[in-house]
């Protein structure tokens, strides 16, 4: 998911930078028909455990 991303995250240095990998991710999204990634795997891993708590969190930092 990351590199999918690219080359928008290795240059958010403006606010228009942002608005532009929003857009990206944004548009990708609907063009897939499905949330983002991220989000749903936090909902479905949650923080039921600490272990998925802590896998959450490395994936979020990432």
């Amino acid at each position: 998911m990351l590199s999918d991303q690219q080359p928008y995250l290795g240059d958010l240095t403006s606010w228009g930078a942002w608005q532009s990998w929003r857009d990206v991710v944004i548009e990708r999204d609907r063009q897939q028909g499905q949330p983002c990634p991220l989000a749903t795997l936090t909902f479905h891993i949650g923080r039921s455990t600490p272990g998925a708590e802590s896998v959450t969190t490395e994936l979020l930092n990432r």
